[in-house]
């Protein structure tokens, strides 16, 4: 599951304390778990049934809004992690560059999406779409594009890979962190 790959992937590159920043992070599952790890943690959601069980119940800080709309300050994050989010997003390139920009330099991003490449969608085709939800997809990516649109963004990919069984690859992970300053394109 995300919670125990973000464990063992942030573990490798991160280590807190920090600022954690879980974007699209519905009840805060995973913002919980890292608090518990002893990240300082703040979430953002746009969904006001899952932010009131977060608030109430988990006792988190959670965002009721955009990315966009929470206007952080530069540098303010060691992490901002994104899970089955970016594909959702009307221009994933203009979110990754905000996340730039409220991360610290050197900091990690960690995103998940579905893999446009998958063996199962290789297998399956255009039957494959309907499987996962392609009304609130926006875009899919490959880890080429993934690569690409990181690099675009002022990010060096650490390592992107899919996850799954042998014939279960649809889970696509990235772990980038932010370039130094005078090395991103942005």
């Amino acid at each position: 599951d995300v919670v125990s790959y973000f464990d063992d992937i942030v573990a490798q590159w991160a280590a807190p304390p920090g600022r954690f920043l879980d974007v699209g992070c519905g009840a805060g599952y995973l913002l919980n778990a890292a608090r518990v790890h002893g990240w300082e943690t703040t979430g953002v959601d746009l969904w006001k049934e899952l932010i009131h069980v977060g608030r109430r119940y988990l006792k988190l800080d959670i965002k009721d809004g955009t990315l966009f709309d929470c206007r952080f300050e530069a540098g303010q994050f060691n992490v901002v992690v994104m899970t089955e989010f970016i594909e959702h997003v009307p221009s994933p390139y203009k979110l990754l560059v905000e996340i730039n920009r409220i991360l610290k330099d050197g900091g990690i991003v960690f995103l998940t999406t579905p893999n446009i490449a998958s063996t199962t969608y290789n297998r399956l085709g255009e039957k494959w779409l309907p499987q996962i939800h392609p009304a609130e997809h926006l875009f899919y990516f490959t880890k080429s594009t993934m690569n690409k649109i990181l690099e675009k963004t002022g990010f060096d990919a650490l390592d992107i890979f899919t996850v799954g069984g042998k014939d279960n690859d649809e889970q696509l992970m990235a772990v980038a962190s932010k370039k130094e300053i005078g090395r991103a394109h942005v």
